[in-house]
């Protein structure tokens, strides 16, 4: 079972096929609609508290005047060049506005962030853990993400570094064997979210993407909006995730929309589909400006991925200059 989960969430972090499927595909948030409420731990640890993690007010796409407009016409315009479903959130302060923002998407790389998520939990209890050092593993096949050297020894912190600065795909699958499905899946549960668990473990020749596990962008910025406020990890590992995550080497997408002098922390993640010819490309993080912040996710699925670049980085130019 610890194998099947391993390849599951491999599957998710490097957006690559394999021959298992998901039951679960939607990755909700387990929350009523309703004008406002409190997003709190799932966690059962405790007796006498209930851990608060973030608070949700309505959505509001009237609160930024015509930005809605503006977003969707650069949506149907790529729509002509390869472009086939869209969804953004965006956050700015406690206001946000999303288009389509619940529609499921496969995570690929972005489930990078909640892999480091785990590790720095688990480092908030002990330090040192992050100094153990495991194998870097040997590439299964010809991939550009395996940035070190294989069968060779590195630190616990240092594979986080090489994941989420340079998303090396096999610093994540070391990683990800190291730590096991309990604790990585414990992030997912305290937010409310589904885990990732096999529900047909027969192997099957046949990929099927529509099984594989799903996120949408309202749910996935709640790993960033944790870290923001350092309601889930304290203050010291919420501030390092986020300034590890300013240095991603991904230029593309959000970064190309804003000017320079706009500090970025973000994570992409791009999944190829088995045909060759579908992608799902994806980019959530914080845009800092001066005093302030604002969080965009915006996830994509088309047959050009030089559209779905563009589209992304488009709407960022547009919610950068909205937020000014």
């Amino acid at each position: 079972m610890r194998e099947i989960w391993k390849h599951l969430l491999v599957s998710c972090l490097m957006g690559i096929g394999i021959g298992v499927s998901i039951g679960v595909l939607g990755g909700g948030i387990l929350r009523q609609k309703d004008p406002g409420h409190s997003v709190r731990s799932n966690e059962t640890t405790y007796r006498f508290i209930h851990p608060l993690l973030a608070f949700d007010t309505p959505k509001n796409n009237a609160g930024f005047g015509d930005l809605e407009t503006r977003i969707t016409t650069v949506i149907e315009e790529a729509k002509t060049e390869g472009l086939e479903t869209v969804s953004v959130y965006y956050r700015n302060q406690n206001v946000w506005m999303g288009i389509d923002e619940d529609r499921g998407y496969i995570p690929a790389s972005l489930y990078k962030v909640p892999l480091m998520i785990a590790y720095y939990r688990r480092a908030g209890n002990d330090p040192k853990i992050l100094q153990e050092r495991i194998l870097y593993p040997t590439p299964q096949a010809v991939d550009a993400f395996y940035t070190l050297t294989p069968k060779t020894a590195y630190s616990l912190d240092e594979l986080i570094q090489a994941m989420i600065l340079k998303s090396d795909n096999g610093a994540a699958i070391a990683l990800t064997s190291h730590i096991g499905s309990r604790e990585f899946n414990e992030v997912l549960i305290d937010l409310g979210l589904h885990p990732i668990t096999p529900q047909d473990s027969r192997s099957n020749h046949e990929i099927q993407p529509e099984n594989y596990h799903r996120i949408s962008a309202k749910n996935y910025a709640m790993f960033f909006r944790i870290l923001y406020n350092a309601t889930y990890l304290d203050r010291e590992y919420s501030e390092r995730a986020l300034e590890l995550l300013t240095r991603t080497s991904y230029n593309d997408g959000i970064v190309a929309g804003v000017p320079e002098h706009a500090l970025v922390a973000h994570k992409y993640g791009h999944y190829i589909y088995p045909d060759g010819f579908e992608h799902e490309l994806h980019d959530c993080g914080f845009v800092y400006t001066g005093q302030s912040a604002y969080l965009l996710c915006v996830m994509t699925h088309g047959k050009n991925i030089d559209t779905l670049t563009d589209v992304i980085k488009k709407i960022s130019a547009l919610v950068f200059s909205a937020s000014r």
